[in-house]
């Protein structure tokens, strides 16, 4: 019989007494997880501490119907979506054979009588990867057949609900992931992008490039009419104008003072050098769009 420990977070079998690794352990030990090893410990506390109370509440309305205090469960409990929903299990141990366990969130049955693995998140980022990894895991230790799909239910600092369909590694990836861990290799993860997630980002990208041009367009009108106006008030002598929603004032023309660093680094080097600052950037990505052209 598996057993969770809470004082340690871990998962013993209390026959064999063996300990289990726990699913947010083992992924993050593959490399599969966020690092938050530099994020303030008081700050992961407060998160930790609040996404319990919610798991709580979340896990109280599941069993007994019971709608807390939090904004998160009452939300939950008037959603349309989710008030449809049918908790079959809640707060479920489940394990793989002596190696890991872990714990799901709730098993629920939607009207068409489909099974969902759900899991709740309050997280400020959307670990998409992570996410799958972790909720299929629970599947494959559940019953991988047995479920329809994932989805996680996120709530955002507010207590709002946004709930995210969660693609599913397949039983070959889990397995391959459960013998690197029992062989004590480190897991290569494949890169399995999925068209819907590169649909998603095409769309958002293209809605940010049409807002860019909008801008654009924008800011080139905005300088015509400022330049018109500067000429105005300038051959005029006028140094306010308002309006009911404008106030303009001329701003005479100064001399400012810059410092030429290009310059000064090729006749000076040694001396910039003795004052260089090297800034570590974060991991991104560089996006590009096939067969786009901006306008204007």
């Amino acid at each position: 019989m598996i057993k969770f420990n809470e004082e340690n977070h871990t998962y013993i079998n209390t026959k064999t007494g063996v300990v289990l690794i726990s699913v947010t352990q083992l992924l993050a030990k593959h490399g599969l997880a966020p690092n938050y090893s530099e994020v303030d410990k008081e700050v992961l506390e407060n998160k930790a501490k609040r996404g319990s109370a919610i798991h709580q509440e979340l896990e109280e309305y599941n069993k007994k119907g019971e709608v807390g205090f939090t904004n998160e469960c009452i939300n939950y409990s008037t959603n349309e979506i989710t008030k449809s929903w049918k908790c079959i299990e809640s707060e479920k141990l489940v394990n793989y054979k002596d190696l890991v366990a872990g714990t799901l969130d709730a098993i629920i049955q939607d009207t068409n009588n489909d099974l969902y693995l759900i899991d709740y998140k309050t997280t400020y980022d959307y670990h998409l990867e992570t996410w799958s990894w972790q909720l299929s895991l629970y599947r494959y230790m559940y019953g991988y057949d047995s479920i329809e799909g994932l989805k996680v239910v996120h709530f955002d600092k507010e207590g709002n609900i946004n709930i995210i369909d969660i693609p599913s590694k397949t039983k070959e990836q889990i397995k391959k992931l459960l013998v690197c861990e029992k062989e004590g290799k480190l897991y290569k993860q494949e890169l399995t992008l999925t068209s819907q997630l590169c649909a998603q980002l095409n769309e958002i990208e293209l809605t940010i490039q049409n807002i860019e041009n909008d801008r654009k367009i924008a800011l080139a009108r905005q300088e015509t009419l400022k330049n018109a106006i500067l000429d105005t008030m300038k051959e005029n002598g006028i140094k306010t104008y308002e309006t009911d929603t404008l106030k303009i004032t001329y701003v005479e023309p100064i001399t400012r003072v810059s410092l030429d660093t290009k310059k000064l680094k090729e006749e000076n080097y040694e001396l910039c050098k003795k004052y260089e600052r090297f800034t570590r950037t974060k991991a991104s990505l560089r996006i590009t769009q096939k067969g786009v052209k901006e306008n204007g």
